[in-house]
């Protein structure tokens, strides 16, 4: 008899003698009351205190009742034996089925790390069943039964299910979420029939737990835990969330590696998992933010990590050389008690990198045994990986040290990280434990504020960050929240020239940026609540860019260019604003033309693009002969007259 039966059957004994010493309450109430057993059953009772008596203690039995239940609001657990020994591996239950409802849980399990689609065309639950269609993928490297420890999920880092073009094709690793209300939660875009699905959770436990698990299925269903059978049944359970067996399962202290496969023949196709509420309430169970393959291992990374040994490469962040050139990283070890040998699987982007060689390092002792690195190439994919082991033959290396070196020819320019999992060391017993592990980022160096990337932060990154207002860009997202807007601009601000010095207006600035534009950044600029010293100085940076861009005085500069045929440009500048016009005149007094160019902000109007233009034509659009003219720009109060001259 395991705890959780033990636990219940002194439950249920516990609520028969309540149940009794309540009963023999009543009855004594009633006998001392004179209550009739007619006015006992009716609504009109005198005596409030028996009243009040008599309903808290039908509370307590109700309580008592409840409480001799399982807490997680399952019935019995009707299988109870441990793991399924080697012949009951493929044997349906022989309890009878419960046909439980499970429709109010709310604990069961939506995300799932597995293939990324299902094995298709099973022929049949019963036949298919019988085959360990991992193994049959994985050419044996993984099995259903080693998929259910730790060795063998990291193995699926490396290893692509190959089912072959009839049953699915090639299948990556990837986090899946499921609906647990849905009667075809197992579709996954192929076939709605005849698959196979694999979903691979990994339970934290703080303490060894007796937990019981409840899976509703369809046609056939087998459930590994850490290396071992727990479950197996070919029987549908009736509906998504209906329940014929509660399992007791043991959890080890720490992590624990559950496989639930799930085969379908035809109609609904569904499983669901979910364990008891004190499990849910105590475990951690995993995939649980991630998204994808990398998201899940990085989650589990800190539970996984069973040496206190740290690995890690170096140096990081890592320059990333030009195209062509040769990236070499160190494979480093610290803390290490004895180690005779390690496997170290290294991912890395294949956009950026190609791996090139590895060279055995100092930490082993001279003469040890090096195997050739072997590349993993996960198709469909722009990861790659290369596993690189090696074992002393004689006496265990020990604290830090290099394990290898490792070089790649850089092909791109793209920063990624290169990561490092699993690694696996043995110590002098043969015994093989996990390390922990730092991962590289390599990439080319980047200034704060380069929106641009040109290697420099300047006012073209402003107005690029601009104009990209309300999108999302991780170059011009500055602060990383996701949205470019006026905030990352008074950063990028602040790191020209870190706030110093007066700004230098090139004739580029001038054509792509005015006061107005700045004024209006500072108008939004001063809505932020920011106060550390970064925004700071972009705020001055801004205010000595505006005072730059707005003149102290209005003038009309030399037109351009001078002597000209047939166009020129009249540049001018405004202290204020002002509705300017520029007449043009002959030498002999005549009028022109007039240029009506409207109202203007205060700024400086230099640029083509900006300045007055003028084509050479009068008022009728007739080209002007060639000779002196006399050009008078009016802006409020204010009027100056310069001449050029058109030369034929």
């Amino acid at each position: 008899m395991s705890i959780v039966s033990i636990v219940y059957f002194f439950r249920g004994c516990l609520t028969l003698m309540t149940a009794a010493a309540v009963a023999r309450e009543v009855m004594k109430e009633i006998v001392t009351s004179r209550v009739s057993l007619t006015q006992f059953r009716g609504v009109s009772m005198k005596n409030q205190f028996f009243e009040r008596k008599f309903l808290f203690c039908l509370f307590t039995v109700v309580m008592c009742l409840c409480w001799s239940m399982p807490s997680y609001g399952q019935g019995v657990v009707n299988i109870d034996r441990g793991a399924l020994a080697e012949n009951e591996l493929l044997v349906d239950p022989v309890d009878a089925p419960l046909n439980e409802d499970h429709s109010h849980v709310k604990t069961w399990i939506t995300k799932w790390y597995g293939p990324d689609g299902n094995y298709e065309n099973h022929g049949g639950f019963a036949a298919s069943a019988t085959v360990d269609l991992m193994a049959e993928g994985t050419s044996g490297q993984i099995t259903d039964t080693s998929l259910s420890t730790l060795e063998g999920l990291l193995l699926t880092q490396t290893t692509n299910v190959e089912w072959g073009n009839n049953h699915g094709g090639t299948r990556g690793w990837t986090v899946f979420e499921i609906d647990p209300e849905s009667s075809h939660n197992m579709n996954r875009g192929g076939p709605g029939y005849d698959i196979t699905t694999y979903g691979v959770i990994v339970i934290d436990a703080p303490r060894p737990i007796t937990s019981v698990m409840s899976p509703a299925h369809d046609d056939v269903a087998q459930i590994w835990l850490n290396g071992e059978k727990w479950y197996h049944n070919s029987n549908w359970t009736g509906a998504a969330q209906q329940v014929d067996y509660n399992v007791a399962i043991q959890l080890r202290k720490g992590a624990n590696v559950l496989v639930f496969r799930c085969g379908d023949w035809g109609g609904n196709a569904y499983m669901n998992l979910h364990f008891d509420d004190t499990t849910h309430d105590e475990v951690t169970i995993y995939p649980r933010d991630a998204t994808d393959q990398q998201s899940f291992f990085d989650e589990i990374a800190p539970l996984v990590a069973t040496n206190t040994a740290l690995v890690s490469l170096s140096p990081s962040p890592a320059e990333l050389p030009d195209v062509g050139e040769q990236l070499t990283l160190n494979l480093e070890i610290a803390d290490a008690s004895e180690v005779m040998g390690y496997q170290a699987t290294i991912s890395f982007n294949l956009r950026s990198l190609v791996f090139f060689s590895s060279e055995p390092g100092d930490f082993l002792p001279a003469g040890a045994f090096t195997v050739p690195p072997v590349l993993n190439e996960n198709s469909g994919t722009d990861i790659d990986s290369v596993t690189v082991a090696a074992t002393s033959l004689v006496n265990p290396g020990k604290g830090s040290g290099t394990l290898a070196t490792l070089t790649f020819l850089v092909i791109g320019e793209k920063t990624s990280a290169v990561r490092l999992w699993p690694i696996i060391l043995i110590d002098p017993a043969g015994n093989r434990t996990f390390a922990r592990v730092q991962h590289a980022q390599v990439g080319r160096s980047v200034v704060t504020g380069d929106a641009n990337r040109d290697g420099v932060v300047n006012i073209q990154d402003l107005v690029l960050v601009a104009s990209l207002f309300g999108q999302q860009n991780e170059h011009a997202d500055v602060n990383g929240d996701g949205i470019v807007d006026i905030a990352d601009l008074v950063l990028v601000a602040g790191a020209i020239g870190g706030g110093a010095g007066a700004p230098s207006l090139s004739g580029r600035v001038l054509e792509t940026l005015t006061a107005a534009d700045v004024r209006h950044w500072l108008m939004q600029a001063e809505q932020l609540s920011h106060t550390d010293a970064k925004y700071q100085h972009g705020m001055r940076y801004l205010q000595q860019l505006l005072a730059a861009l707005t003149p102290t005085e209005t003038v009309l500069l030399a037109n351009y260019p001078n002597p000209f045929n047939p166009e020129t440009w009249i540049p001018y500048r405004l202290a204020n604003p002002a509705k300017v016009a520029i007449s043009i005149h002959a030498a002999d007094g005549n009028l022109v033309r007039t240029l009506i160019l409207g109202q203007q902000p205060a700024g400086i109007f230099e640029s083509r693009h900006r300045a007055a233009y003028w084509d050479g034509k009068n008022e009728f659009g007739e080209p002007v002969a060639s000779g002196i003219y006399f050009y008078t720009l009016t802006a409020g109060d204010f009027t100056a007259t310069r001449k050029m001259l058109i030369r034929k």
